[in-house]
């Protein structure tokens, strides 16, 4: 593309409240507890999951939830058969699941966010997870989670030897997370939202209230979100040969992405 790119802002989702009742368990005299939840395919980077904790079944208690085409990949199977496997549980059991364990892993090739880093960090729990998800944004590496390359199970099993010949390190780097989660709830990216629609172009404008359009209440930006409510959906439309397209919008009270095909419609105005 030969014209100059628009600038992109990345804004980060927020976290789930913290597990203020955690508790960590003394490693002395058991297993390191392992966790990995999602999807059970190749896009999350199962195998590589699967190849770093081979041959540490002395030192390691790995437990993996989700769902996936079992039944027609043997080596799948075989490697279910392993590990305590659980298809699925409801959302608040894997939150406490994620609470009773001591790592988790998220080898994914691509995600769009990856909440499961968030809700694992949320718990207390540090993440081990590549540069291809949300982690980047929110883990600091060494520090309160670890971010490794896309692809190889070999920094993840470096970093599992680390932990087995240092199990500490895993109760530090989990409080710390669990500090990051802390202090950045959900409605920090709702104002962290709002506050990047100001230096959003001219061109731009917000919307009220979806289920009670007036054109009186087409208004600046800036002014808009002077009156922000939560009870508000926030609309992006771009503006062109009056007309307004709805192409994006996102609920401050529900803290939700509104897919966008459910606001595709257009309104003839006067700017």
């Amino acid at each position: 593309y030969p014209g100059k790119l628009a600038e992109i802002e990345v804004i980060p989702y927020g976290f789930p409240p913290i597990n203020k009742n955690r508790k960590y368990i003394p490693f002395a005299g058991r297993k390191i507890k392992v966790l990995f939840v999602g999807g059970l395919s190749q896009r999350k980077g199962i195998s590589y999951f699967f190849d770093a904790i081979k041959g540490l079944e002395n030192d390691l208690e790995v437990t993996v939830v989700g769902s996936g085409n079992i039944n027609n990949c043997k080596v799948l199977k075989k490697a279910l058969s392993n590990v305590n496997y659980i298809p699925s549980l409801p959302h608040e059991q894997i939150l406490a699941l994620m609470a009773a364990h001591d790592l988790f892993i998220f080898p994914s090739l691509f995600e769009g966010f990856g909440l499961v880093i968030t809700e694992a960090m949320s718990q207390g729990t540090p993440v081990i997870t590549t540069e291809r998800t949300c982690g980047p944004e929110i883990i600091k590496h060494g520090e309160n989670g670890w971010i490794v390359e896309a692809g190889t199970s070999e920094p993840i099993s470096i970093l599992l030897q680390q932990f087995i010949d240092c199990p500490e390190i895993l109760e530090i780097a989990g409080r710390k997370a669990m500090k990051v989660a802390n202090s950045r709830p959900w409605d920090c990216y709702g104002k962290e939202l709002a506050e990047s629609f100001i230096n959003i172009n001219d061109k731009y404008i917000l919307i009220t209230r979806l289920d009670n359009f007036d054109k009186k209440s087409l208004t600046s930006t800036f002014d808009y979100l002077k009156t922000l409510h939560e009870n508000y959906i926030i609309l992006l439309a771009d503006v062109f040969e009056n007309k307004i397209s709805y192409i994006a919008g996102v609920s401050s009270s529900l803290n939700k992405e509104i897919p966008a095909g459910q606001l595709i419609k257009k309104i003839e105005i006067g700017r």
